[in-house]
């Protein structure tokens, strides 16, 4: 667990799903500027645990998305970048 903090983007994502949900609906993606630039640099998106942690999406003791959250947040895992 993680104290409540405004940095983590599950907030952003809730927000987006409450007042946008056709933004999170079309994304392919969702990426932080590391996904974004391994995308870029290698093609595919992936996210290493410890910055995928800061999404507030990613159960660290699992070493995998949560999916209780992802399933509040209507997001699907193949949204995310793979976790290694």
């Amino acid at each position: 667990g993680k104290p409540i903090d405004v940095t983590p983007v599950v907030y952003r994502l809730k927000w987006l799903r409450e007042n946008e949900p056709e933004r999170l609906d079309h994304a392919k993606k969702i990426l932080d500027v590391h996904g974004y630039l391994t995308l870029k640099l290698t093609g595919t998106p992936s996210a290493s645990w410890t910055s995928a942690d800061p999404f507030g999406l990613f159960d660290i003791s699992r070493k995998a998305w949560s999916q209780p959250i992802l399933d509040h947040l209507d997001i699907k895992p193949s949204q995310l970048p793979d976790a290694a």
